[in-house]
């Protein structure tokens, strides 16, 4: 999900920038969410990490677009997915009515749940689930 880059740095090239390591967390979100950096004083006093955490976040941020490429053109307008919205509510409605239900994209069956749970149940419940293979029956006690 997350990739955690550890950064080795030379102390006295960040002498006096105590913020840097916000700074670089900062930059690092911004071109590639996905990577979280972090500083760690280097021994070897190379001053290589800022190399380093620029090679990582110019990977990353190149990473980012070619993932971005690919998915644009399954990217829907606001409102593509609005009228997709209506379409799937309107097969809904067909897909619940008594006459219109035979011929409906998304046939539908309907609950006979007319409110959501309050805390306040007591006893036993019996619940079916109606999958798509499988029927399963329960008997749930509260």
């Amino acid at each position: 999900e997350r990739l955690v880059v550890n950064v080795g740095v030379d102390g006295e090239l960040y002498r006096g920038y105590t913020r840097f390591g916000e700074i670089l967390q900062s930059v690092t979100g911004l071109l590639a969410p996905e990577c979280m950096a972090s500083l760690l004083p280097s021994v070897d006093g190379t001053g290589q990490g800022a190399g380093m955490v620029m090679a990582t976040t110019l990977r990353l941020a190149a990473q980012r677009h070619e993932v971005d490429q690919l998915l644009a053109p399954l990217r829907l307008s606001r409102t593509d997915l609005e009228r997709v919205q209506a379409l799937m509510r309107r097969e809904m409605e067909l897909g619940l009515g008594s006459q219109t239900n035979a011929n409906a994209s998304i046939r539908m069956l309907p609950t006979y749940v007319h409110s959501t749970p309050d805390g306040t149940e007591r006893g036993e419940f019996l619940a079916l689930d109606l999958g798509g293979t499988d029927f399963r029956v329960l008997v749930v006690r509260v």
